[in-house]
């Protein structure tokens, strides 16, 4: 199954929601919730309006009013403020179900990697302009009470401004870790499937980051792929694109399952770039990884890679032993 990242199909959604005018009928808007992501994501590339809608009133808007395309420079600011990682405990209005939540050792793990992986980051993402992101060493705890076994991004971000209201947080992005693997684990039904997760911004103007995790017993080095690809993918995002409305780029999707194109680059943990396209040392520990865009890979001090792109996908790695350093995997195929 093709995997992808949801945020692109999100904003495309919140973007029709919007601006759709109010004489086409609400059932045929409400409608456009239930195409696939992958559907949704490409609007703007000439689809057959006849598999979109049935609706020939809300076609005829569509074919007048195209979505807009991925923009490839900012209009507004970058994201300049601290990532806040938090623990969800479920409660069901349901007999005999017991509560759930990740364990706190494996959110602790992913804080530990994204404080990591954020450096390589912020370097990455001033090709677009200045930012700022830290991570919070402390992990917040929030109740969720569900009525059944599943929940929905509007669930979401109710969550994420209660979060942030409580803790009286600023200029903060609030990044939840969702098990997806756990028998009696909930579902969230706008990030499910192959989506991998997404980040948004809720109605009060609070950006975070959606992100499933697919093993427990998490580590840093993360080497089958559990969960550190799609966070640091949805950091890189949020970073270049902290309000999530089409106005900045979609700095990784065209890497990722979104645009069939995967690709790995490697860092050591200075954030140095290595060309190598084979692993040489033993002993190999992957540290950090996280997805990135643009034709070309440069930041404040002179890193540069080869032509990429327009999208890559970037693992950061160490060695295990000192002064040894992992090396270049990936595949330059130019979309």
């Amino acid at each position: 199954m093709d995997t992808m990242c949801g945020t692109r199909a999100r904003k495309i959604l919140k973007y029709l929601r919007q601006t759709i005018p109010g004489n086409i009928p609400q059932s045929s808007v409400l409608a456009l919730k239930k195409l696939p992501p992958k559907v949704l994501s490409t609007l703007h590339a000439g689809s057959d309006l006849r598999e979109i809608t049935e609706d020939p009133q809300l076609r005829n808007w569509l074919a007048a009013n195209p979505v807009p395309l991925a923009k490839a420079s900012v209009q507004e600011p970058l994201f300049r403020g601290t990532l806040f990682f938090v623990q969800i405990t479920f409660t069901f209005n349901q007999p005999n179900q017991l509560p759930f939540s990740m364990s706190a050792a494996d959110i602790q793990t992913a804080v530990t990697y994204a404080t990591l992986a954020v450096g390589p980051i912020q370097r990455y993402a001033w090709q677009y302009g200045p930012n700022s992101v830290q991570v919070s060493p402390n992990i917040l705890a929030f109740n969720a009470n569900l009525q059944g076994n599943t929940f929905t991004d509007d669930d979401v971000q109710g969550w994420v401004d209660s979060i942030v209201q409580a803790n009286n947080l600023t200029n903060a992005c609030v990044v939840i870790l969702h098990d997806s693997v756990t028998a009696n684990s909930p579902t969230n039904t706008d990030g499910s499937g192959n989506t991998l997760g997404y980040h948004s911004i809720t109605g009060d103007g609070h950006p975070y980051c959606f992100c499933r995790v697919f093993a427990q017993n998490l580590t840093v080095a993360d080497k089958n792929g559990r969960y550190a690809g799609t966070l640091s993918h949805e950091i890189a995002e949020m970073t270049v694109d902290p309000k999530a409305n089409l106005r900045n780029p979609e700095v990784c999707d065209a890497c990722f399952g979104n645009c069939s194109n995967v690709q790995f680059d490697l860092f050591d943990s200075n954030s140095t770039r290595h060309e190598q396209p084979v692993y040489s040392f033993d002993a190999i520990h992957f540290l950090h990884q996280f997805h990135h865009s643009t034709e070309r890979l440069r930041s404040q001090d002179g890193m540069r890679g080869g032509r990429l792109g327009p999208d890559s996908r970037v693992r950061l790695s160490a060695s295990g032993r000192a002064g040894r350093t992992a090396v270049l995997r990936g595949r330059r195929n130019a979309r």
